[in-house]
């Protein structure tokens, strides 16, 4: 059964290739494509496509991670 629940990411080291939806203040600013992640896990590169480019995100300055469930299948990170 496919759900439609999202899941906070804590450890951003699991999410390259994972579209992501970027939040911050209980809002979503962004949405993309995970390209890179530091090595630390604490900065995404973050591909949005449409247009708008690639864009940094720094765990540090208050932003969560958001992920689906799909998209945490499709990463090999939920049987």
């Amino acid at each position: 059964m496919e759900t439609n629940q999202a899941f906070l990411v804590t450890d951003w080291t699991i999410l390259i290739g994972a579209m992501v939806h970027v939040w911050q203040d209980r809002r979503i600013l962004r949405m993309g494509v995970v390209e890179t992640v530091s090595t630390d896990g604490r900065v995404i590169w973050l591909e949005q496509g449409h247009g708008f480019g690639r864009q940094v995100v720094d765990k540090g300055s208050g932003f969560q991670i958001l992920i689906s469930e799909q998209q945490l299948r499709s990463i090999g990170k939920l049987q």
